[in-house]
């Protein structure tokens, strides 16, 4: 029987080694007497650096025997992929509507953690994708899915994900190479041979095991703690968060790592100092609901602490592509803390605690509708601007609606207004009706035949 190309897709971001992915599985395809061909095309449309590599392989044996070398495509086809590895959720999504993924013969081996594309994180309101309802496709479309959260496998074993890639490639067998040469690649690269052959062994299990499939849910969304630190200095961090609810830990951890890759363990502390003072609020709280105010503020404290300032563009734009002007600007970090744009946001910040700490006590559902107003704050340049005057906007109610039972439904109303176009034109409506109801409510009228101003 004459045998047939092998044909392997991957679909991985910037900075998560997808080049050395493909230089691995060339070695291992060469070690075993095949020959492979690889190629590479970015797609930087959708989010800096994804990268979807191509690779056939066909044994040289069954080619000298034919007499001569296979004819190999250069781009992957529709229908005519045999695997298709994806190192993020979004990415197995994207393969599939490009009909890479068939349930006739591709085996599709996917990552369940979340890379924010731009049009999700640009969207004036949630613009992110259904996790659920991704895993739910990611899971049906494929001949075999192997699915697991390989980020966090990778962050087990302080390595990068290629290395996790790597195992699942291995245990789900989709090549027919041993898992000796997989180890013997790794090894002869010399790259993080410890932490990377660590990693590899614990992916290789799970898709041996045919990935964590009744675990998906939880890897779509906020991971569990660790059971320690990466390192005995973080490990004070860790054990703060462990003091909170059990049910905010798994967020502010989240709000806790974001602010360390923003800025440094100082900055860290101070998010969980914040996030602190409003859990002792929420220990006095005996309504419904208590403990919303901690997970609502932990949320929007860790996207308002790391605003989008030039020097953290830069750092995010170098990660993948080294230019030496960004990483000039990039490597500013240590003087953050003394820019004028630093010093404003924080500014900004503590005047937003300190109405939440104000209105907690009496109207705490208030108070919940305001830390969740951080929403409105996203993006840089003329998107912050925009955003910071419709949290002004709805700032300079406050007083009012705090004055109303109704003052936090009208809130959140107002929060979807802004949210609405990009010109404020739903705000300023909504402003304007609320304004007017109010000067017509009972307790304007009980103030008016008392003497006291509406």
């Amino acid at each position: 029987m004459t045998a047939r190309t092998i044909r392997l897709t991957i679909a991985a971001l910037g900075g998560q080694g997808g080049g050395v992915l493909t230089d691995w599985l060339i070695a291992i395809a060469e070690a075993n007497d095949y020959i492979v061909q690889s190629t590479s095309v970015p797609g930087v449309a959708q989010r800096t650096g994804a990268t979807i590599y191509y690779l056939e392989f066909y044994p040289r044996a069954e080619a000298e025997h034919h007499g001569g070398e296979p004819v190999m495509a250069l781009m992957p086809v529709a229908g005519d992929v045999d695997c298709v590895v994806a190192s993020e959720l979004a990415e197995a999504g994207r393969a599939i509507a490009r009909g890479l993924v068939t349930p006739e013969r591709t085996t599709l081996i996917s990552s369940t953690h979340r890379s924010y594309a731009i049009g999700e994180k640009s969207a004036l309101g949630q613009g992110i994708t259904d996790p659920q309802q991704l895993l739910e496709l990611v899971r049906t479309q494929g001949k075999r899915s192997i699915l697991f959260d390989m980020e966090q496998t990778a962050e087990r074993h302080h390595s990068l994900i290629s290395a996790v890639l790597l195992g699942a490639i291995s245990g789900a067998g989709v090549l027919p190479f041993p898992k000796a040469s997989f180890v013997e690649a790794v090894t002869r690269s010399g790259l993080a041979v410890a932490t990377n052959l660590a990693a590899f062994e614990d992916a290789h299990l799970q898709a041996a095991s045919g990935g964590m499939q009744g675990d998906t849910q939880r890897s779509a969304g906020l991971r569990p703690l660790p059971e320690s630190a990466r390192t005995a200095a973080l490990q004070p961090l860790l054990d703060r968060v462990r003091r909170l609810s059990l049910a905010v830990q798994p967020l502010v951890l989240e709000g806790v790592r974001r602010t360390l890759d923003y800025q440094d363990r100082a900055y860290a502390a101070l998010y969980l100092e914040r996030i602190e003072r409003i859990a002792r609020l929420d220990m006095q709280q005996l309504a419904p609901g208590a403990g919303s105010l901690t997970e609502a503020v932990a949320r929007s404290l860790a996207l308002w602490m790391t605003f989008e300032d030039t020097i953290r563009v830069a750092d995010l734009k170098t990660r993948s592509e080294r230019f030496l002007l960004l990483r000039t600007v990039a490597g500013l970090r240590r003087w953050r803390r003394a820019t004028w744009r630093f010093q404003q946001e924080s500014t900004r910040i503590e005047a937003w605690l300190a109405a939440i700490e104000r209105h907690a006590a009496a109207r705490y559902a208030l108070a919940v509708e305001i830390a969740r107003s951080q929403r409105l704050l996203k993006g840089y340049g003329e998107t912050h601007e925009r955003g910071w005057r419709n949290f002004c906007a709805l700032t300079q109610q406050l007083e009012l609606l705090a004055a109303r039972a109704d003052g936090a439904v009208l809130l959140s109303r107002l929060q979807e207004a802004a949210l609405a176009d990009e010109e404020g034109t739903a705000l300023a409506h909504e402003i304007a009706s609320i304004a007017g109801s109010t000067s017509h409510s009972p307790e304007a009228g009980r103030a008016r035949a008392a003497g006291r101003p509406a």
